[in-house]
């Protein structure tokens, strides 16, 4: 076995990539990422993690810090993006499919923006469980076209099991067009069940 099949890296404490690139260094056997000057910390990417001993990403510790604070169980769904509907039937904005629950109590969350683009016309979203039942809603009249207003609530689902479905959704009343933005839903397992 030559010597140079025995070299495992650096000697260095250090070990730079590229000229100008960040640095992975040895501090008292603690591997920390470096910006090139040493001076700072700089930002590591990571996917995320799928075994134990994996790095874990802000995004994923956000959930799994929430989780364990708040029950075990914190499942969520987002859509920023602008829809529009111009009919009189709900349009699903968003939908969450939950995994299998297991029989306890939970708090669900949502949020979203939306407005009707004629003056005097309606809109109305709502929240539902299961495509049956309506946990809330809300219907305004808009007299500020392209004036957003927001709809948001919590309900309290009681010794509830099983895999569910929660939508959000829109639709205009009256005529005109029913917008919808920054829709969110989370679920939120409080225990006591």
């Amino acid at each position: 076995m030559g010597f140079m099949s025995r070299l495992l890296g650096t000697l260095s404490n250090l070990f730079q990539i590229g000229e100008s690139g960040p640095q992975l260094k040895n501090n008292a056997s603690v591997l920390e990422v470096r910006n090139d000057a040493d001076a700072a910390f700089s930002k590591l990417r990571a996917a995320s993690p799928t075994g134990n001993d994996d790095v874990v990403t802000k995004a994923y510790g956000d959930v799994a810090y929430l989780a364990e604070a708040f029950g075990g169980l914190f499942e969520e769904a987002f859509d920023e993006d602008e829809d529009s509907t111009g009919s009189s039937s709900f349009q699903q904005k968003l939908r969450l499919t939950t995994s299998n629950l297991p029989l306890d109590n939970y708090l669900v969350f949502w949020y979203l923006e939306y407005y009707n683009s004629q003056n005097g016309r309606q809109a109305e979203a709502q929240i539902e469980l299961n495509d049956t039942t309506q946990l809330g809603s809300s219907r305004i009249e808009f007299f500020d076209p392209a004036f957003y207003v927001p709809f948001a609530g919590i309900a309290v689902l009681e010794a509830t099991s099983g895999v569910k479905t929660i939508d959000l959704d829109y639709r205009e009343v009256s005529g005109g067009t029913c917008y919808v933005r920054r829709a969110r839903l989370a679920i939120l397992n409080i225990g006591g069940g």
